[in-house]
């Protein structure tokens, strides 16, 4: 559901009920409609936020709800969500502002170079010449026949007519055919569309969970994806694996 949506929905339900408050209305006790707007933000900020239900607490307020955010340790994704509650209450000044506050300390992503020190490379086939090319890389002291997590980036010409999202709905298809207890999500992503798939071990399969982005441009298809041999990443893991498949960029990997 688009932005959009989610807070036309919040107005839609309150609006009817004197669930907008008029600027300067504060009295200083909390109304009927500060719960209820706060009940409405507890169903729709999740799907804002790209965030699970569970790790969001909001405290109704008198004109005012606090959002409390659990489990979200990284300083870019902290800084990405208070960005988008600043531009939440500028968009919709009807509803009550909303006050973010973190739960846990801090840890600063260093946004190193890609792929960066945590990563060596594995794996390397093809070249430039070729229709398709592959590299893996693995942390340090593991190999690509050992190893607990993986960057695995790829490109392959496909022509100059290709439906990206409708081969990666064929790619859940067929994830979800070899396991049906596969989940999949799209992550909306500035360049290309990025991506998350995990299952637990089964069927002959390990678990896994993969986060990665693929693009499509100039007839080729890249797809660069972090995998882990776990069926659940903890949240600082997959904010480190969305930043970096969301910076990947081909031209890097050579150099």
């Amino acid at each position: 559901m688009k932005r959009t949506l989610i807070f036309a929905s919040i107005l839609a339900v309150l609006g009817g009920c004197g669930g907008v408050r008029n600027v300067g209305d504060a009295t200083g006790a909390i109304e009927p409609r500060d719960v209820q707007q706060a009940d409405a933000y507890r169903t729709y900020l999740p799907q804002y936020l790209h965030l699970p239900a569970g790790d969001i607490r909001v405290q109704p307020g008198s004109g005012v709800a606090t959002v409390t955010i659990l489990n979200v340790y990284l300083s870019t994704r902290r800084r990405e969500i208070a960005d988008q509650i600043t531009q939440l209450n500028a968009q919709y000044p009807q509803l009550d502002p909303l006050q973010v506050q973190f739960v846990g300390k801090e840890v600063v992503d260093p946004n190193p170079s890609f792929p960066g020190s945590d990563w060596v490379l594995g794996d390397h086939q093809g070249d430039a010449r070729t229709d398709q090319e592959l590299y893996e890389f693995v942390a340090p002291g593991q190999t690509v026949d050992q190893w607990s997590r993986m960057l695995s980036c790829q490109r392959q010409y496909v022509g100059p007519v290709f439906d990206l999202r409708a081969a990666m709905e064929r790619m859940r298809a067929s994830l979800k055919s070899s396991n049906p207890d596969t989940q999949w999500n799209f992550i909306q992503m500035d360049d290309g569309i990025g991506y998350e798939w995990r299952h637990a071990a089964g069927n002959g399969q390990p678990a896994q969970d993969e986060v990665g982005r693929m693009v499509y441009r100039d007839g080729m298809v890249y797809r660069f994806a972090c995998v882990f041999q776990t069926q659940y990443i903890n949240e600082i893991t997959r904010m480190k694996a969305l930043e970096l498949v969301a910076r990947a960029k081909w031209d890097e990997l050579s150099q």
